[in-house]
């Protein structure tokens, strides 16, 4: 679906990152192992001036759940999400921040 609809998202105001993030942080096992299982085609589709804030989010949510599973599954993908995790537009906006705190003060 998320490729399906990239090119039209931002004019049908749909946000897939948006929709990962939401998923990513859902009480419900199965929501999140269903987004776990499908992270990585997201990330396969990001182009080098997309901006991956949300999807990167939802990689550290997913990589640092509880179960198991979505451990896992996460495991099977991980070079290709690691791989699109920095790319360009992340690399030229990043603020010296860690992708997944906010700077305490």
């Amino acid at each position: 679906m998320n490729l399906l609809y990239k090119s039209v998202e931002t004019e049908m105001k749909l946000s897939f990152q948006y929709m990962y993030y939401k998923f990513s942080e859902d009480d419900d096992d199965d929501i999140r192992y269903c987004a776990a299982s499908s992270l990585h085609e997201a990330f396969a589709i990001i182009e080098d001036e997309d901006d991956t804030h949300s999807l990167r989010k939802v990689f550290i949510n997913l990589i640092t759940d509880h179960s198991r599973e979505i451990l896992l599954l996460m495991n099977k993908n991980l070079s290709l999400m690691i791989t699109k995790y920095g790319n360009k537009h992340t690399m030229e906006n990043f603020k010296g921040r860690t992708p997944y705190i906010d700077v305490l003060s």
